[in-house]
């Protein structure tokens, strides 16, 4: 328990719980054995699009042979293989989100975006379900639900994209007053203009009506019709010119770069918030495995500044957690507790089995030990556990879990290790490894050039005809439908 703690500190995550049974562990664990066969099911589930029949082809199936249809000539799977396809990830779909419920038992959290999640995959699965004995589905004409669905389901699905969606909500709420300005700004330009010019040349062709005129200024605010716009007025009228220049300095150059600030600094607030909220998820999820390691009797000798902190000290730090501080301040990991728990770390991490991993990770926890407890208390305090936590969920720190191979021990091997290690001697300096590999990668990327221009565009190997056929469709210079 403390070990899937500590995962969910690294992922800012406070959902899990102190008491789970085997059940609910071996839940967890089938799910993140699992993950990459659902990162594939997504991509296959999305990537489906690309291979099916499209929509306003279900009831013609000659639509795609007709003359001047656009089409990649990708292959077309038929109709009932690709809603069978799309049944089953739906069903995989379905079923994962019903294994992460069980997995988290009481600690699941049912939030808008998981509602929204099964209500769409329930929606989709009727689709296709109608779809096996008429191929329109539920709705009839060339729309189908459950395409629609496709994109709302991974977009519940996935949570980088719910905390992108989240923070977007949410800084709109900060700048939305901004928007409302400019689009006021429009609305009272549009009215003056059809005041304005009314009877004119340019009131027939610009401002004739309301969804005229407001087409006309916003293409104006782009600058796509401009000066197009006011020529008719401008030829008659050199006055008319004020007009759009207040319209654009007041919409263009003033609101504009106002929505642009708001929006950025209400966008960096919500992230500024996020990453506050990160690291609180976090510290209280290692409370939570500090507590399940620790032994709260303390030993005589433990002497930390946890124990010379006062309450007040501790509610300045977070006052959510005063209460654990109170009780942690004295408590420590002993050794047995942080064997037993590097242990199962390393194990859910590479999956090691052999008696010469585990030896060697037990040496590794050993050594981690010993290093912390300078102090002599022989145990891990608060503080300390903090610290080995960050260092492991820090990627880009590398932890050696596995002992080195048996053939490192060798002559070759240990002549590999220090090619790595210290790199190639040159000319009284050492290159590093990493030099030598983008070398030896520049040297396969020529060779697969000149070996591509003598296969591709020599007249030995395609005719002339074919090389012409072959530059004239890269290019584009003879597309027909």
């Amino acid at each position: 328990m403390a070990v899937i703690w500590v995962k969910k500190a690294a992922k800012g995550s406070t959902q899990w719980t102190d008491i789970g049974t085997k059940r609910q562990l071996s839940h967890y664990k089938f799910r993140k054995r699992l993950k990459p066969l659902t990162v594939l099911i997504k991509f296959l589930y999305l990537g489906l699009a690309f291979v099916e029949v499209p929509s306003w082809c279900l009831v013609k199936d000659y639509c795609l042979e007709k003359d001047g249809i656009y089409s990649w000539k990708i292959l077309q799977l038929p109709f009932q293989v690709s809603n069978g396809i799309d049944i089953f990830c739906l069903l995989y779909l379905a079923h994962h989100f019903g294994n992460r419920h069980r997995s988290l038992g009481f600690a699941s959290k049912t939030k808008c975006w998981h509602l929204a999640r099964c209500f769409l995959v329930v929606l989709a699965l009727v689709d296709c379900a109608v779809a096996i004995f008429n191929r329109v589905g539920i709705v009839p004409g060339a729309f189908r639900v459950c395409r629609v669905c496709r994109p709302l389901i991974l977009m519940c699905a996935t949570k980088f994209l719910r905390r992108t969606l989240n923070r977007l909500w949410l800084a709109f709420v900060d700048f939305w007053t901004v928007l409302a300005s400019l689009a006021l700004c429009v609305i009272f330009f549009v009215w003056l203009g059809i005041v304005i010019f009314a009877r004119t040349k340019e009131g027939e062709n610009h401002f004739d009506e309301w969804s005229q005129s407001a087409a006309s200024l916003w293409i104006l605010f782009t600058t796509a019709n401009f000066p197009d716009v006011m020529v008719d007025s401008y030829t008659n009228v050199r006055m008319s010119f004020f007009f759009f220049f207040f319209y654009l300095v007041i919409s263009l150059y003033l609101l504009n770069n106002i929505l642009l600030a708001a929006v950025y600094d209400a966008y960096k607030d919500q992230l500024r918030n996020q990453l506050q909220t990160f690291y609180r998820k976090q510290s209280y999820s290692i409370d939570r495995a500090f507590q399940l390691l620790a032994d709260h009797s303390a030993p005589p000798g433990l002497n930390t500044r946890h124990a010379r902190a006062g309450p007040n000290e501790l509610a300045e730090r977070d006052p959510e957690l005063v209460g654990s501080e109170e009780q942690d301040r004295e408590a420590g990991i002993s050794l047995e507790k942080w064997m037993d728990f590097f242990t199962t770390y390393c194990v859910a991490a590479t999956c090691i089995g052999s008696k010469r991993d585990h030896s060697f990770v037990q040496q590794q926890a050993l050594q981690t030990f010993q290093a912390l407890d300078s102090d002599g208390s022989s145990c891990i305090t608060k503080d300390e556990f903090k610290l080995v936590v960050h260092v492991l969920s820090d990627p880009q720190i590398y932890i050696p879990l596995r002992p080195l191979p048996e053939a490192s021990s060798t002559t070759w091997g240990r002549r590999l290790r220090f090619l790595f290690q210290k790199g190639i001697a040159w000319r009284h300096r050492r290159l590093p490894w990493w030099m030598v590999v983008d070398f030896v990668v520049f040297l396969e990327t020529r060779l697969l050039w000149l070996l591509g221009r003598r296969v591709f565009l020599s007249p030995r190997w395609v005719g002339n005809s074919t090389i012409s056929r072959w530059r004239h469709g890269a290019f584009g210079f003879d597309c027909c439908p």
